[in-house]
């Protein structure tokens, strides 16, 4: 898979995917066709998205995929899918209720699979809708940025607020135990990644995907694709103040509050209505991220075989963090191995006793068994003396 996200986030993907246990995808299938059922929160709307008043926010976090990934969700921080912001965006425009749109961006990029439709989809509600759209962000990097630029005009949330991170990579793990061959006319279907000529096809794919992102970004921005890929970061991160003097975002909030819809010119009970409608966003939004997270370690706790580790994390409220996905990871391989020491443990035995093994059935300990064959066999030499 292909990538528009920052590198230490990539990083802590691509280890949860090498190291994560069959367990744990089994469980994430089994919840993810659940997820899917639901689909939507109360009221029927996509889970990324609350309305308050005139106004809706689509929030896109975590890391971004064209569809609900396990290892996003868990490794990454949290998990937006390419399909729930269009999603949203066609509810915002299909609804005369709503008037206002803002993207809220906290996401350090994602999967090139799925994004330029998405920002083809914001660029299309922007102009065509008739409605205001605007974006406010606390990290958008990579495929996060290009969303924050397709949206227009971006107002950081903080002078500690993160953009850039301009670009496409992805990682691959070369096994030397492996031999590809492709046949006479196709030698770069399968490139040999340890020779620069091989490396070479897949940076010049990896530039024509970037292409196509550059052009998106300076669609949005109102500047030429030579301006984004020279004064852009050249794929380097920054800071708000930095963001701001390149022109890659637009302002600097100087205060804390979030946009909510004006009071202006409305009866009481029309506030008091806005206000609630506005605390029960924010409790479903809080109800949705607290079952996430149960869920989670939920997942995890069955799928590595130690639930005691994800109880432990539930009552004292730890999210998922690099050292709580380490305890994880360690019970799964754990549980492995003694699953592997069980199965020679059987074979040995079923060899001794003569019969076939039935590795997956766990027995009574085979060191046991050896020791009382022994004592049997010391007692017959003693009678027999």
């Amino acid at each position: 898979m292909h990538w528009l996200l920052e590198p230490s986030a990539l990083q802590a993907l691509q280890h949860a995917r090498r190291f994560a246990t069959p367990e744990a995808r089994t469980q994430w299938d089994a919840r993810q066709a659940a997820e899917l059922r639901e689909q939507g929160s109360a009221g029927g709307l996509p889970r990324n998205m609350t309305v308050a008043g005139s106004t809706a926010e689509i929030r896109v976090e975590g890391i971004l995929t064209k569809r609900p990934d396990f290892f996003a969700m868990f490794f990454g921080g949290g998990n937006t899918t390419y399909t729930s912001i269009r999603a949203a965006l066609s509810i915002a425009e299909s609804n005369p209720q709503i008037r206002d749109v803002v993207l809220f961006v906290d996401s350090p990029g994602g999967s090139a699979d799925g994004l330029i439709d998405t920002l083809e989809a914001i660029a299309a509600f922007r102009t065509g809708s008739g409605k205001k759209l605007r974006v406010r962000a606390e990290n958008a990097q990579s495929a996060a940025y290009g969303i924050a630029a397709a949206g227009g005009n971006i107002e950081a949330s903080g002078r500690g607020a993160l953009f850039g991170s301009v670009g496409t990579a992805i990682a691959y793990f070369v096994d030397e135990h492996i031999v590809e061959l492709t046949n006479t006319d196709s030698p770069d279907k399968r490139p040999d990644l340890t020779t620069p000529e091989g490396k070479a096809v897949v940076v010049k794919f990896l530039d024509q995907v970037n292409a196509e992102f550059v052009r998106c970004i300076a669609q949005g921005r109102g500047v030429d694709v030579k301006t984004v890929s020279e004064d852009y970061g050249r794929g380097a991160s920054m800071a708000a103040p930095e963001a701001k003097r390149l022109g890659l975002i637009d302002k600097i909030a100087t205060t804390a509050p979030r946009a909510v819809p004006s009071n202006k010119g409305k009866t009481m009970s029309e506030e008091q209505t806005d206000n609630r409608a506005a605390i029960d966003a924010a409790v479903q939004q809080g109800v949705a991220q607290e079952r996430d997270r149960v869920k989670a370690h939920l997942a995890m706790g069955e799928g590595c075989g130690d639930l005691k580790i994800a109880l432990d994390a539930i009552r004292s409220g730890a999210v998922m963090t690099l050292e709580v996905n380490a305890l994880y990871l360690a019970a799964g391989m754990n549980r492995k191995d003694r699953g592997n020491r069980q199965t020679e443990s059987n074979t040995a035995e079923a060899a001794l006793q003569g019969v076939d093994a039935a590795p997956t059935a766990p027995v009574a300990d085979l060191g046991d068994k050896v020791v009382a064959v022994f004592e049997k066999e010391k007692s017959h030499v003693r009678h027999a003396k």
